[in-house]
């Protein structure tokens, strides 16, 4: 990851570090469920419930909140017209 470019897919496995792409941009580790659910859009007190397993699974599924009420707003707006 680099904090200049758009973050790649954050999908059920980002906290592998085998995986790779989803390494933190300054420090040797992996982003935390914390980290990835913000870059799903999802607000800090937002609680997800499980282990470390079922949450990650919970963010990587996700749809980013942001994108569903972009989504939504434009539905609304399409059948107005």
């Amino acid at each position: 990851m680099n904090w200049n470019k758009v973050s790649p897919t954050i999908d059920t496995r980002f906290d592998t570090p085998s995986n790779g792409t989803n390494s933190h941009p300054e420090l040797h580790r992996s982003i935390t469920p914390r980290e990835a659910a913000r870059i799903q859009s999802f607000r800090d007190n937002y609680i997800f419930y499980g282990n470390k397993t079922s949450v990650c699974k919970q963010i990587g599924n996700a749809v980013p909140p942001l994108l569903a009420l972009a989504l939504g707003k434009a539905i609304l707006k399409s059948l107005k017209k």
